[in-house]
């Protein structure tokens, strides 16, 4: 055989056959690749063999490697076909030697429609597993020899039993209570010898003797109509086991269980078409579930909350698995808007894909009353407390005013009484003086206490606050940091305290080094922070 018929016949191979260099550069490609990849046979050496490899999830380097070290590899990758899509393909690659050189053969078989056999397979294999799980009701499959060959997360968590414990095995494998075993067998083989649904059996759990359920079993057929089994579905009915005598059938026992959710539930499509709802949610927005089989549930929000649902499901069917608790405003078939608590959840396959989406809707109408209500009433308490707060600082400034009113006063009367006491008579003049010294004597306590109880009304926490830090401060350290909070001058402060301007000047300077301030820090700016 030539060499031209050696490539004719890789030409008509229906594979399609890649060959790089150590380089990477494509050095031969059959007329299948050539036509499924799109490759120029006059500029096809110049491309590079990770062209076929951009979009595996295996590295082209990786492959190179691993063929260099064991001769071959095969696996499994994906390729863009030169007609647009991309397909599944199964790849062989092969170390060979050509002109002294090493080269890497690559032979890509299509393998699309084996992939999504495979798949819609195992999709269906898993799906079927995904909503017996998501079904909260015991649910077990045994075959026709009292093996259990299926069963649900419910009938796992109620047992204990992992699925590795259960499965092929017989309930005389797994309990003691033989008695027990033999009346579930006996239970089942009349469901299998008669062809016959058997409804509303009141046994036990088969491992816990205090836990009691409800029982249908119905037989378990393949396409063909061949009794193969059994199909057992339990509700625990422990708490009322003496008051039920009848059963609802499977579909509305699940429809119940679906329905006494104190929440409304929507299930829908990933582009958010509502697939199914509870009642709770239907009595909520007053639609029909035909009539919400034609919505989407953007349709029931209101439209300043559309712009955000969409962003927030995207991310979440992404990124997460549970939707975070929103509040939206939904429309109820009479246009009325009702407040919602939303939270969702994605549900996915058993590889992670999303392939739809739930949520809990919880009216919280009431609640928004009350908060509306709360806030009013806080409003209101505020604003009192605001109108007390302006009533005691006009308390506290009238205080202050009729406080300085008075020591003028006193030292009025005090500067008439001295000139009298120079222009008097002797014999008058004791008299005089043991007036001057009464009024020298008034250091207006009760008014100070009225002062201090107002002012503590005020600016509750000033004392708490700065006594707190420099608990060292004597009494008249405490008024006059008091008065300077209220921003009164060393004047008026000498006027209320018959104190002279130096004597509150030192007074001052001995406040400013127990709160620790220079010369330089302003004393009534610092007081005025407490």
């Amino acid at each position: 055989m030539t060499s031209t018929d050696f490539l004719n016949l890789l030409d008509n191979s229906p594979t399609a056959i890649v060959v790089s260099d150590e380089n990477n550069k494509i050095i031969f490609s059959n007329e299948n690749a050539k036509i499924t990849f799109g490759i120029d046979p006059k500029t096809g050496h110049e491309l590079s063999i990770k062209k076929f490899y951009s979009t595996s999830p295996i590295r082209w380097e990786e492959i190179k490697e691993k063929v260099l070290q064991k001769g071959s590899f095969i696996f499994n990758s994906s390729a863009k076909k030169a007609t647009g899509g991309i397909i599944e393909v199964s790849v062989l690659c092969k170390a060979i030697h050509f002109n002294d050189k090493t080269a890497i053969v690559c032979y890509i078989n299509d393998i699309s429609d084996q992939q999504i056999i495979l798949r819609e397979h195992f999709k269906e294999q898993q799906f079927r597993q995904l909503l017996l799980d998501s079904i909260p009701a015991m649910i077990f499959v045994k075959d026709n020899q009292n093996r259990i060959i299926a069963m649900n997360k419910c009938f796992r968590d109620a047992t204990g039993l992992s699925m590795d414990m259960i499965l092929g095995k017989q309930v005389s494998d797994l309990i003691d209570n033989k008695l027990l075993a033999d009346e579930f067998w006996k239970d089942d083989l009349e469901v299998i010898q008669t062809g016959l649904p058997k409804r509303n059996i009141v046994e036990p759990l088969l491992n816990d003797p205090k836990r009691w359920f409800v029982t249908d079993k119905i037989p378990y057929r393949t396409l063909d109509g061949e009794i193969v089994g059994v199909i057992g579905f339990s509700i625990e009915i422990t708490d009322r086991k003496n008051a039920e005598d009848a059963l609802i059938t499977s579909e509305k026992k699940f429809r119940l269980l679906f329905d006494t959710s104190p929440d409304g539930i929507i299930l829908c499509t990933l582009e958010g078409m509502i697939i199914s709802t509870n009642n709770v949610f239907l009595n909520m927005i007053g639609y029909t579930s035909e009539e919400l089989a034609k919505r989407s549930i953007f349709d029931l929000s209101a439209d300043k909350d559309k712009e955000e649902e969409l962003p927030v499901l995207r991310n979440s069917i992404l990124f997460g698995d549970t939707v975070d608790s929103v509040e939206r405003n939904y429309i109820r078939k009479d246009g009325t808007i009702m407040p919602v608590a939303v939270k969702g959840w994605i549900i996915k396959d058993p590889v992670g894909t999303p392939i739809q989406m739930g949520a809990f809707i919880k009216d919280i109408s009431l609640q928004k009353k009350a908060e509306k209500l709360e806030r009013s009433l806080l409003e209101k308490e505020k604003e009192q407390l605001e109108l007390d707060l302006e009533s005691k600082n006009r308390d506290l400034n009238s205080k202050i005013a009729q406080l300085i009113e008075k020591t003028g006063l006193v030292q009025t009367v005090m500067g008439q009484l001295e000139h009298l006491i120079e222009t008097q008579p002797e014999n008058i003049e004791e008299e005089l003086k043991e007036i001057v010294n009464n009024l020298r004597q008034d250091k207006t306590e009760d008014f100070w206490s009225q002062f201090e109880l107002t002012f503590r009304q005020v600016n509750q926490s000033f004392y708490d606050k700065i006594y707190q830090s420099y608990p060292k401060l004597s009494n008249n350290e405490k008024k006059i940091s008091a008065f300077l909070k209220m921003n009164l001058s060393t004047k008026d402060i000498s006027n209320i305290t018959h104190q002279s301007v130096r004597s509150i000047e030192m007074a001052r300077t001995r406040l400013r080094k127990k709160l620790n301030l220079n010369r330089s820090d302003n004393l009534t700016a610092f007081l005025s922070q407490f």
